[in-house]
């Protein structure tokens, strides 16, 4: 029987039907060139990266509250608001799972990811021999990476609408608590569109650009890891600077933003973890003491970068 051409064309059924892209939770096999159930168990790296996913929602929510929700809003509205964009996000998280194989679990089966192309098979289709026309097999190779995260975002978005217009109904002090309500309606779509395009390019394609920067042979296969990491950083001294944090002292008085700042640390820590692989952190554990490190060295530095110190 004659080979399917391409990556991703395969043959299915107990009669081995014609050449086409392999069904949904199926990958085909390269050798065989047919369509296989995908039964691998996610690596803790995997889960990281679904966690990194996961992760953006609720950051965008903590955003939106701290930033649009005004500032004459009592401190049980911000409390409750930052409380229902975890629950929500986690309650969206759980039910994602539930709903994929194995059904019921919070377990994932994982076909695996192999290079860039396999979350762009769209423009992997190949011609027939006689190249007069395409094979169409497009299809989810990353399964579940793409469609789970994509459902999570929907399930946020569900929730959103079910719990936060009470919280905002309830117990906003004045219209600019319906400013993170707003907010949450737009950006989630917007995680779904930037998801859906550059999901891929957080796999595999930057990673070894990094590991040459940093200097690690056995280096992170997705670039997200460093985008926290620099992503984080950025938003440390931006945090700081706007909040006049100058000295410890100052930083543990704002209990506003001492939060920010655990949760940048929070960050910091899943970067490396991460970076890591998740894998034998006991052997890496020193990597985690340089977690409160970007602060000092703000903190540190800030005398020497001030403007104001030149122009006083």
């Amino acid at each position: 029987m004659e080979s399917c051409p391409g990556l991703y064309c395969g043959r299915t059924g107990d009669n081995l039907s014609d050449c086409g892209g392999c069904p949904r939770g199926y990958r085909v096999n390269e050798t065989t060139k047919v369509c296989v159930p995908c039964d691998a168990d996610m690596s803790n790296y995997d889960w990281l990266f679904l966690g990194a996913m996961a992760l953006t929602a609720v950051l965008a929510h903590v955003f939106a509250i701290n930033f649009y929700g005004g500032k004459s809003q009592r401190k049980l509205f911000y409390g409750l608001s930052y409380l229902s964009a975890v629950v929500e996000c986690f309650m969206a998280g759980i039910v994602s799972l539930l709903i994929f194989d194995p059904k019921g679990s919070l377990n994932l089966k994982f076909c695996g990811v192999k290079r860039l192309s396999d979350w762009y098979t769209l423009f992997c289709n190949p011609k027939t021999p006689n190249y007069i026309s395409t094979i169409h097999c497009t299809q989810e190779a990353v399964y579940p990476l793409y469609t789970v995260v994509l459902t999570y975002y929907l399930f946020c978005l569900i929730m959103f609408l079910l719990l936060r217009p009470i919280i905002t109904i309830k117990f906003s002090s004045n219209k600019s608590g319906s400013t993170p309500l707003f907010f949450g309606l737009y950006v989630i779509p917007i995680l779904v569109v930037v998801y859906a395009v550059l999901g891929g390019l957080l796999c595999k394609f930057s990673s070894s650009m990094f590991a040459t920067l940093v200097l690690l042979d056995d280096f992170a296969d997705y670039s997200f890891p460093y985008l926290f990491l620099f992503g984080t950083l950025w938003a440390t001294a931006a945090v700081l600077n706007y909040n006049d944090i100058e000295t410890p002292r100052k930083l543990f008085k704002s209990r506003e933003t001492l939060c920010i700042i655990l949760l940048h640390c929070f960050l910091y820590g899943y970067s490396i973890a991460a970076i890591t692989k998740g894998v034998r952190l006991e052997n890496s554990g020193l990597y985690f003491i340089l977690v409160p490190a970007p602060i000092f060295f703000y903190m540190v530095t800030i005398d020497f970068t001030n403007p104001k110190r030149f122009t006083d």
